[in-house]
Formats: C-alpha cells, sequence, structure tokens
C-alpha cells in the first residue's frame, strides 16, 4: 500500500486538472470527480481488483512521518503488545470475479503472471509442490493470498518483534467455511466472528455449527486474555510463544488449532523475494 500510495500521489492532481503548487484544492473537486480520478489512476497502474482498494492515510514526514512498517517498524508506542495475523485464502472473500474458481492451468498461469511476472512460473511450481492435489483455482487462491496478505504480515511481525519491546503474536487462519459449498475456504475478515465469539450472528460467513462455535469459545477466549493482560493465552489453547525472528512461532488457528515454527517456510521465502521484502 505504501508503495502504490507513492506512485498515485503525483499523478491525481494531473487527473483533477490541478497543479501540484495548488493541491489544496482539491478539497474543493466534487466527489464523484475525486472517485473517478482515483479509479482511472489505479487502472493504469494495473493488475489489481478495483473492488479492494480504496483511500488511506500516506505518508507526509510531518503529520504523518513514517508508515508504521516501512521499511522498519515505527519506534511510536513500541511497548504496546500486539496480535497480527491472516487468514490462508484471504483473496477468496476479496474477488467478485467468479472465473477465479473455474481456472484450468493456463489461465492460472496467466492470472499469476500478472502478480509475478517471470517469477511466476517458479512460484507455480513451489505452491504446487507445498500444496498436493490443489486445483489450479485452489493454488491461485493461494499465491495470491500470501502475495497482497500472509507475507506481508508475517513482514510486519518480524519487523515489530525486532524493535524488542513489546510482545508480538502471529496467528495464521486456516480453519475452513463450510458455506458456499466450501468454496470460500479461510477468506479474508473470516477470524472475527471467532474473534468476537458470534459466528451465529455470522452464519452467513461461518455456517454457525458446532465446529465454528468450538473454535469460537477457544479464538475469543485468547481475545479476551490479551486484551486483559496483553498476552493471549488461555488453557483452551496451546502455549502461543511470542513471535521472534529465528523460530517464527505461529499460532494456526484451526478444529484443532496447533503452534509451528514458520508454517510456510518456503513459500514465505520465495514471496519475500517477489515483493523485495528480504530486508
Amino acid at each position: 500500500m505504501f508503495l502504490r500510495i507513492s506512485k498515485i500521489r503525483p499523478k491525481a492532481p494531473i487527473k483533477l486538472e490541478i497543479s501540484r503548487s495548488e493541491v489544496h484544492k482539491i478539497q474543493k473537486q466534487p466527489v464523484n470527480k475525486i472517485l473517478s480520478a482515483h479509479f482511472e489512476i489505479n487502472r493504469e497502474l494495473g493488475n489489481n481488483d478495483l473492488d479492494t482498494l480504496g483511500f488511506a492515510p500516506s505518508v507526509d514526514g510531518v503529520i504523518l512521518p513514517q508508515h508504521p512498517f516501512h521499511p522498519s517498524a515505527s519506534s511510536v508506542s513500541p511497548d504496546v503488545p500486539i496480535i497480527i495475523g491472516s487468514t490462508r485464502t484471504e483473496w477468496t472473500g476479496l474477488t467478485t470475479d467468479g472465473a477465479l474458481w473455474q481456472l484450468d492451468e493456463k489461465g492460472l498461469q496467466l492470472q499469476i503472471n500478472k502478480l509475478l511476472g517471470d517469477q511466476s512460473a517458479a512460484m507455480i511450481d513451489l505452491y504446487r509442490r507445498c500444496n498436493p492435489g490443489a486445483s489450479p483455482s485452489d493454488i491461485y487462491f493461494l499465491i495470491a493470498s500470501d502475495h497482497s496478505y500472509n507475507a506481508k504480515t508475517m513482514k510486519v511481525a518480524e519487523r515489530r518483534s525486532m524493535l524488542g519491546k513489546g510482545p508480538v503474536y502471529l496467528y495464521y487462519f486456516a480453519w475452513e467455511s463450510p458455506v458456499q459449498e466450501g468454496r470460500l475456504k479461510s477468506p479474508h475478515n473470516i477470524e472475527w466472528p471467532f474473534a468476537f465469539d458470534n459466528v451465529k450472528l455470522c452464519a452467513n460467513l461461518t455456517g454457525g455449527g458446532p465446529d465454528a462455535m468450538a473454535l469460537a469459545d477457544k479464538v475469543s477466549d485468547a481475545w479476551i486474555a490479551f486484551a486483559r493482560t496483553g498476552n493471549p493465552n488461555t488453557p483452551k489453547l496451546p502455549h502461543w510463544p511470542e513471535f521472534n525472528t529465528h523460530d517464527r512461532p505461529t499460532m494456526i488457528f484451526d478444529n484443532v488449532s496447533k503452534v509451528v515454527n514458520d508454517p510456510l517456510r518456503e513459500q514465505r521465502i520465495a514471496m519475500f523475494r517477489a515483493l523485495d521484502l528480504t530486508d
């Protein structure tokens, strides 16, 4: 997002026919004109699902002096404990393109080439080897999810923990929803009905069944413990260690939750390299 904003910023005044010296005049532009410019610029930047793009704060060096996690974690409030995580197939909950669930091998290669260019073939081979039996659409959603969310989430946990101050707890939500015949798997935001113990109210996303209820009881207790103490550990889950860059312990939430060190190691390393997140 930070890099994308840095590309959008100089284009917006041009699209709105405003000189950069009079950029304050954007505040007087009609909303529909601003939105039109926003979507036009994002289309020009290419290869993005416009359903997921929106406005966001940008670093100006004054009001927002530094990005919270790029190129390193901000020193603001370093002692505050954090929980951070993502879901296994974030992208199934972020696209409205039904064709992505019907990909063949050629379609998979086309879609991943949009994301990764000349690195796409090697990445597809890696994900296929790490996920035997996965369909082309399964592979697409795993790669797209790691590309857009999971790898970056892991990097945020890494950079924050390197401050050596407040504890960081990393999770990976792998529980799969049964709704829509299981097509969504572990979509974006699936963890929140569990964290707030309202899976019944969100049955259209979770199914609201006994497995969801049982997991919600455990996850919500962890969130309550964290809110009270800054530590999410409870007797209902395995011990959840603080994240560190050596072992990279990660709580994997599922019907049987467990802590695994660096659970996506090969994919993480490859995606860090593809996203230029090796530092």
